[in-house]
């Protein structure tokens, strides 16, 4: 059996907005599999989020999911404050990794120049990423890498 195409999605923590509706666009496609950052911790339990043990184990996690990834789909919402932290250093720590970087940037959004420049291609609508995504995907199945 062939292996499940992998895709990180970067972006704001906060109750799934976005999130959904990428699973719904592709919720009856076989073959691709979607990693989140929440997946194996609860950010809402802030006792735990306070320690550093707690803050390293997550961080981990979030990079060694972007290390299973074949594409990481980062979302920058506007107001969000991971445009500044973990998704941006998600989108570099998946840069040096080589990894094809989706990302989708609203237009009133403030973003470092270099994350816009390092990744592969930019969307202004999470839509038009979604169609790009279907497009690799759908290449990828056509030729049987995933």
């Amino acid at each position: 059996m062939a292996q499940s195409f992998r895709c990180y999605l970067a972006g704001d923590i906060r109750p799934d907005n976005w999130r959904q509706k990428v699973l719904q666009r592709f919720l009856n496609r076989e073959g691709i599999e979607f990693l989140f950052p929440q997946t194996g911790f609860s950010y809402e339990e802030r006792s735990l989020a306070q320690t550093e043990r707690y803050r390293t184990g997550y961080q981990v996690a979030d990079l060694l999911k972007v290390d299973q990834a074949d594409v990481v789909l980062a979302v920058i919402e506007k107001d969000s404050p991971s445009a500044y932290s973990g998704t941006s250093a998600e989108i570099g720590y998946a840069k040096a990794k080589g990894k094809y970087i989706i990302l989708v940037k609203e237009p009133t959004t403030h973003l470092y120049g270099f994350i816009k420049r390092i990744s592969n291609i930019v969307f202004d609508k999470l839509d038009d990423a979604l169609a790009h995504l279907e497009d690799i995907w759908e290449e990828m199945t056509i030729r049987g890498i995933k």
